[in-house]
């Protein structure tokens, strides 16, 4: 068994800002790590954590998941969350408006059997009832025929 390497060196100190002279352990967070480009996927530009992921992109990066791939999860779920709110909220708007609108109706239906009521005072209505069989009127046919 080998030893660990030794930790890089102390950042150089000049003008009061710290400059990092070590080799990056990681690849750099500024843009995704090498590889193929994701179809429908945004190009890659400027920092990968400051734009939310396409789901492509959540899969193509699950096997070298970054901090960086936390952030753009993140933004893609709050963006996600907000459409979800949205639509919504417009759902709950067309709901809103067909209860009114069920509500209109039963009224106007409750309006035209008071309209009834109020004509059944005034005149009257004959309520007929029709039977569609016709061995009932091949049967009132008979009788007639007997009673002649």
């Amino acid at each position: 068994m080998s030893a660990p390497p030794p930790p890089p060196p102390p950042p150089v100190v000049s003008g009061g800002l710290i400059e990092d002279t070590s080799e990056p352990a990681a690849p750099s967070m500024e843009e995704k790590p090498a590889s193929k480009p994701v179809e429908g996927a945004p190009p890659a530009s400027g920092k990968v954590w400051e734009r939310p992921w396409s789901i492509a992109e959540m899969k193509e990066g699950s096997r070298d998941w970054t901090l960086a791939s936390d952030a753009g999860m993140l933004l893609f779920l709050k963006e996600f969350s907000q459409h979800i709110r949205t639509r919504t909220h417009e759902i709950e708007k067309q709901v809103d408006t067909l209860v009114d609108e069920t509500k209109g109706t039963g009224t106007r239906m409750n309006n035209m059997i008071n309209d009834f009521l109020i004509l059944s005072n005034i005149q009257f209505v004959e309520n007929r009832v029709f039977e569609e069989n016709n061995e009932a009127e091949a049967e009132n046919e008979e009788q007639k025929k007997e009673d002649e």
